[in-house]
């Protein structure tokens, strides 16, 4: 569904190139362009209504795009997003313009700047807000050819655009099915977000838990990208606060563990008044997942009601040495205790005591039963 590339676009893609590359063709000195590896900040995002031959789409003939009254191409009551589930804005890569006047310049009247990162094979799209940073996707795969870009959004899902590169500007285009939207990045020349070793060659400390080396401590404590850090065995009390796209309440949290072992994640106690929504939406969810702002669930979510006692639990076994908790809720001034038990420790100890013991015979010459 998100497949919206059109063959139309390598005559678009090629009349970019041609207005890119044209002027220096005659220049004997070589111009240097950046490899797509790294962070880019987006910079502004423009959309062109496209004239599908359905008569000229500007009243006035001086190209305005976003004329009013009967040149009107958004007609209320159709839904022009080719992205189910992601944010309506035009800073998100698959989503269709928000805006009015054909062009957002980054970062926006909110502060909300957006970044995309490209590894050897992986990619991250986040925005960096006053007060958190959002990871719209995470360590997703992609491929690229000498004029597309392959973005595995979602798993099942791909979304391809068209892109050329210009010294330190990278340019997507994208076309919908009124649309052609350019989103204009610009290279960054470090990744601030990253931790580098030091001038000297000293290697930084590792974090306390490798799990974390992924985390913004800068972050809102309890959001995606800086997770409350849960102790084995403890309880540990927190209070749902508003997620970034202020469509409930939620806490994440995540601990180290051992690989392949089982635990058992466990609801002590809840309390709230439950009267801030309607009675459907009276309960709050218990997920998780094994890597950082991943939406890959261990199991179903699981939904504790407002008449339900405390003590549900779910069991995971997580195949990586991290286990990330998430609380969410419609409910308004919720305050949850929940804690992490190993379901293999007595087992080990049982274990290690019966070594233990054969290791004593021996020594002691005790003959074995």
């Amino acid at each position: 569904m998100l497949n919206i590339y059109r063959t139309s676009l390598y005559s678009l893609l090629g009349s970019v190139l041609m207005l890119v590359f044209g002027c220096s063709s005659d220049s004997k000195k070589e111009v240097i362009h950046e490899d797509l590896q790294g962070l880019w900040k987006l910079t502004e995002t423009t959309y062109q209504l496209l004239d599908n031959g359905e008569g000229n789409t500007d009243p006035e003939g001086e190209g305005n795009t976003d004329p009013e009254g009967e040149g009107n191409t958004d007609p209320e009551g159709e839904d022009n997003s080719t992205g189910e589930g992601m944010p309506s804005g035009v800073s998100a890569l698959s989503a269709d313009p928000g805006e009015e006047d054909g062009s957002q310049i980054y970062p926006d009247e909110e502060g909300v700047q957006p970044y995309l990162r490209f590894g050897a094979n992986s990619f991250d799209f986040f925005e960096v807000r006053p007060t958190d940073t959002l990871f719209h996707s995470a360590d997703r795969p992609y491929s690229n050819s000498a004029t597309e870009i392959n973005f595995d959004i979602a798993g099942t899902s791909l979304l391809t655009v068209g892109y050329s590169i210009e010294r330190k500007t990278l340019y997507l285009i994208r076309l919908t099915e009124q649309f052609e939207i350019v989103h204009i990045f610009e290279k960054m020349s470090s990744d601030p977000f990253i931790e580098e070793e030091e001038e000297d060659g000293e290697v930084p400390e590792l974090p306390e838990n490798n799990c974390s080396a992924n985390h913004n401590p800068e972050a809102v404590p309890g959001s995606t990208a800086n997770p409350y850090l849960l102790t084995l065995g403890k309880d540990t009390t927190v209070h749902l606060s508003p997620t970034s796209a202020d469509n409930g309440y939620e806490a994440r949290f995540y601990m180290e563990v051992k690989t392949a072992k089982p635990y058992r994640i466990s609801i002590s106690d809840f309390s709230s008044k439950f009267t801030n929504v309607l009675s459907p939406f009276r309960y709050f969810e218990l997920s998780a997942s094994e890597a950082y702002a991943s939406e890959y669930h261990l199991f179903t979510p699981l939904r504790i009601n407002e008449e339900d006692a405390a003590g549900k639990f779910a069991d995971v076994y997580p195949v990586t040495s991290c286990l990330y908790v998430r609380l969410f809720s419609y409910v308004k001034d919720l305050s949850v205790s929940l804690r992490v038990d190993p379901l293999f420790e007595e087992e080990e100890e049982a274990a290690d005591e019966g070594e233990e013991a054969a290791d004593d015979s021996e020594e002691n010459g005790t003959p074995e039963a």
